[in-house]
């Protein structure tokens, strides 16, 4: 698993020219690997490399890197290698239910055993309550412990269990053999090692250990990965005894760590490759964010730019268009939908051809309809969405596929399937994020007025801080107005008067003071910036603080210091 984020282009090229350079060097030759135990103590005599089938270029690449290692009698590492196919989380119908191998579910309390975060600041959150893991995460699990059975049948007594999206260390023979000479001389007194960590990173605040050698500790809690390790036969069969997997295989492991006999090498010699893209998505990233615990880049859901542009969905009505829009808006785009119209602004910069435009998704705009045909030939790269009809048949089929996409890069996508995210995701080439797709109901479409004419602002004036939220549009766009839309015909007076008549008093019955936050937001809610008031209502206090918070994504190495944020509450 890989959580850092992806590197620009740039940097990711220098980095396979390093990994390319690295070939010239002379090839190590490990003593602690060979097919057949020595006089002198153990081998290890196997290893599983888990790749998915739709990742050959993973195999290759970790091929290169098992050739470049022999073992104690001269042969490459690859001779002793076994690929296992990965379990593919595309595969899954619908969201995998508790069974003998997993339980998708786990709490906050299990993420905080392995990860405390001391410096959190909401004054309560619930730690009980369940998470449910992503279908990565369940898929990666199944994955290794279909491994671990593996070893549990398998003759070899012990095997070096690898994911495919690692390299190793440039002292990594001398590293290991270090390592493996102490273990296996500390196996002679004991029961033997079940585990072998050569590949982890640690907890923000260090994993708690004991080093047993100079080159070998014992951990008690706190290492994050399972990309490299090396388990033993008894270790297999020990950890098959202790299923299910409650959570991500690499938290839940921690949690064993009492009734295993676990070992790791003093510093990680199997390393994960920063150059390519992580194709997981970690379903702690939502809770942590919510109790303040993290708000960088890598744990928004809205961090990542899309590449597929522009993108134009069409549909009959009631058909999900409403839930594909806030899709797209969870996958990056900043998408206009629902109206009948575009403002002058945008729709002259798009019929122009012009990448100056605000949008780059643009869902349900009834003008557009018509201009299908123009669209296409502006923008032959775009992707085209169309939403099918729920599948219950409640809504009437008066819409079809026009004839003028015919050819064009189309897919028709019904929202309320199981597997919505994996039918626009593939069409739009990114990772889902790790919640489920959303449903509302659909708005249809609104009828906009253009919009007053703003003041300029002070061009000397600072732009204030903000999230980098699709739908923020920058200061670049002169032009811009926003999108002003009528109101509904059908609202009343007396209604906008019952409401106001129900606030007058405030009723803390029906208004609570957040506690919390959320993905990308600069803003963490307390309830002491609340002042509730019968006559007056409410006085809500915006403040700047520093909260001194390092932020850390879950198995994540990449770190950035937490910067003054603003607190408020809601």
């Amino acid at each position: 698993m890989n959580l850092t984020r992806p590197p620009q282009v740039a940097f990711r090229l220098a980095l396979r020219l390093v990994h390319g350079i690295r070939k010239l060097l002379p090839r190590q030759t490990s003593y602690s690997f060979g097919k057949r135990r020595t006089p002198a103590g153990q081998t290890i005599e196997k290893i599983y490399v888990i790749n998915l089938d739709r990742e050959p270029d993973r195999w290759l690449r970790i091929k290169q890197e098992l050739r470049r290692i022999r073992d104690r009698l001269g042969n490459d590492l690859l001779d002793l290698t076994e690929r296992y196919a990965a379990v593919d989380a595309r595969d899954f119908l619908q969201d995998p239910s508790i069974d003998a191998d997993v339980d998708p579910y786990y709490t906050l309390a299990d993420q905080l055993f392995v990860e405390p975060q001391p410096q959190t600041l909401p004054t309560r959150f619930d730690l009980d309550a369940r998470i449910r893991m992503t279908r990565a995460e369940v898929a990666v699990a199944r994955s290794h412990i279909e491994v671990w059975r593996r070893i549990a049948r398998g003759a070899q007594t012990h095997a070096l269990i690898l994911e495919d999206d690692v390299w190793f260390h440039p002292s990594f023979a001398r590293h290991l053999d270090e390592a493996w000479k102490d273990v296996v001389a500390e196996s002679k007194e004991d029961e033997g090692v079940d585990v072998i960590y050569v590949s982890y990173v640690e907890a923000r605040h260090g994993a708690p250990k004991t080093f047993v050698s100079s080159a070998v500790f014992r951990p008690v809690r706190g290492l994050w990965h399972l990309s490299g390790y090396i388990l033993s036969k008894q270790g297999a069969q020990r950890l098959l005894r202790l299923l299910p997997c409650r959570g991500p295989v690499d938290l839940w492991i921690n949690h064993q760590f009492s009734a295993l006999n676990v070992r790791a090498t003093r510093q990680s010699l199997v390393r994960q490759r920063t150059d390519a893209v992580s194709t997981n998505s970690y379903s702690i990233l939502p809770t942590l964010s919510t109790i303040g615990a993290i708000n960088s880049e890598g744990a928004a859901l809205f961090s990542f730019r899309p590449t597929q542009l522009p993108v134009f969905a069409f549909g009959p009505a009631n058909s999900g268009q409403s839930s594909l829009a806030i899709a797209l808006s969870m996958l990056g785009y900043r998408c206009c939908s629902d109206l009948d119209s575009l403002p002058l602004f945008e729709l002259t910069r798009l019929l122009e051809g012009s990448v100056e435009r605000v949008f780059n998704a643009y869902v349900n705009v009834g003008c557009l309809e018509s201009m299908l045909g123009e669209l296409r030939r502006l923008y032959p790269q775009a992707k085209f969405i169309v939403t099918a009809a729920q599948a219950n048949g409640a809504t009437p089929i008066g819409w079809s596929v026009p004839t003028v996409l015919d050819g064009a890069d189309v897919v028709v996508i019904d929202t309320c399937s199981v597997n919505a995210w994996r039918i626009l995701c593939e069409h739009l080439r990114c990772a889902p994020p790790s919640c489920s797709f959303p449903r509302v109901n659909d708005l249809g479409e609104r009828h906009i007025v253009e919009a007053d004419v703003l003041p300029e602002l002070d061009r000397g004036r600072k732009a204030p801080k903000r999230d980098q939220s699709p739908w923020v549009v920058e200061c670049g766009h002169s032009g811009w107005r926003g999108v002003q839309i009528a109101p509904p015909a059908h609202e009343s007076e007396m209604k906008w008067s019952a409401n106001d008549e129900h606030t007058a008093r405030l009723d803390r019955l029906h208004w609570l003071a957040r506690t919390d936050t959320f993905t990308a937001n600069l803003a963490l809610f307390r309830p002491s910036n609340v002042e509730f008031d019968c006559s007056e209502g409410v006085t809500i206090h915006v403040r700047k603080e520093k909260l001194g918070i390092v932020f850390k994504t879950p198995c994540s190495p990449r770190w950035s210091e937490g910067a003054r944020r603003g607190t408020m509450a809601s």
